[in-house]
């Protein structure tokens, strides 16, 4: 599973312009190291920024979930399918699971069509929060490769 990631590849991820990820490392909001000309992110520091934002990225969350459900033909139009998986989980299998979806988002062809995932850990409740956007095969394969990785680790109980 990678580890580092490029701006753009964090920006893409996450929803954000690379611009607002270049400001928030030279912030101190997100640790990055320089290699060559190009910034490479550690997943952990990721997941950090993805905590620090909880609330806020609840809120957009929240906010496109409704607007799907209301048939917005911008988001219906660019993301068919949207799937929410809300988890009891550790901290470990959370980072697991986020670790499969990003490296799924980053190894998806050209006919997987346009995806996003957001992705949200509530320490306090231990509780995991995903939400898929994409194609229906696309969406279902994510959904499919995360219930392997739970089912192989926790006999199915999560």
């Amino acid at each position: 599973m990678k580890d580092f990631f490029t701006v753009e590849e964090v920006a893409e991820l996450i929803q954000m312009h690379p611009r607002t990820i270049r400001r928030y490392i030279k912030e101190g909001k997100i640790k990055a190291s320089k290699l060559g000309k190009e910034w490479r992110i550690r997943r952990e520091h990721i997941d950090h920024l993805l905590r620090k934002n909880t609330g806020k990225i609840l809120d957009h969350s929240n906010a496109e979930i409704l607007q799907f459900i209301q048939g917005d033909a911008d988001v219906v139009n660019d993301y068919p399918t949207c799937a929410v998986l809300d988890l009891k989980m550790s901290v470990a299998d959370a980072v697991n699971v986020s670790g499969l979806f990003i490296k799924m988002m980053n190894e998806r062809k050209p006919e997987d069509g346009k995806a996003k995932f957001q992705y949200v850990y509530d320490q306090e409740k231990q509780r995991s929060r995903y939400i898929l956007w994409g194609s229906p095969a696309f969406v279902g394969k994510m959904l499919t490769e995360a219930g392997r990785m739970l089912e192989g680790k926790n006999n199915g109980k999560i």
